[in-house]
Order: structure tokens, then sequence, then C-alpha cells
């Protein structure tokens, strides 16, 4: 793995941590698409807190694992990272979250860089 991208991946991680962006125990996701590939750098740890190089896997974006491990249960939200990803290519993208309609979209009140408006 490119250890650039790794620790910038890390260093995001960190950032929603501090900012308080996620709950306390840590739990949630980071990922950073590779320039120029159809990959992705993608946080596959149980939490964020303390998160360490070992816990940031390389993943296709077609979802297939291409370096690192990957728990199971990742699955489904790998797929909601790589469908974002489809979705900035101009691929029509649906992602249905079942748990909370609009997931954390609904606590904030400006989302920047969404892939649903033009530049």
């Amino acid at each position: 793995m490119d250890r650039n991208l790794v620790d910038a991946v890390l260093d995001a991680a960190a950032k929603v941590v501090a900012g308080g962006a996620i709950s306390a125990n840590g739990h949630g996701n980071v990922s950073l698409r590779v320039p120029g590939a159809e990959e992705m750098y993608y946080t596959a740890a149980p939490s964020l807190n303390g998160l360490r190089p070992e816990g940031v896997v390389r993943v296709a974006l077609d979802g297939a694992l291409l370096e690192g491990a990957l728990p199971p249960i990742q699955g489904a939200v790998v797929s909601m990272h790589t469908a974002m990803y489809a979705a900035r290519s101009r691929v029509k993208t649906l992602i249905l979250e079942r748990e909370t309609p609009g997931g954390e979209l609904m606590n904030i009140d400006m989302v920047e860089n969404y892939p649903g408006y033009p530049d």
C-alpha cells in the first residue's frame, strides 16, 4: 500500500474524531479514492479512535479486496463508499440506508462536495 495514502486516511480519520463528527466510540469509516485508479483506501477497523495503519485496506471500486484484512460485516459499508465514488463518475447510484433515513446527513446543516450537485 502507498504509505502516503494510508497516512492521508489516518489523518482524515483523526480529524473526524477530533471534530466530534462521530460518536464517542469512534464507530464510522473513512475512505479515499486513489487518484487515477479504480480503487480506494478504506478504514476497516471497528473504530476510528486510535486508528493504526493496519486498520486501512485497499479495495477496488467493484468491492474486491486488494490488500489488507476486511471483516465480512464491512461489505455493505464498502458498497456504500464505492457507490458514492461511482456516483461522482456520473454513474446512476442509489444508496438505501435501512436504520436511519438520511443517516448523518439529517444531523448537519451543510454538505460540501456533494456528488448530487454540479461543482
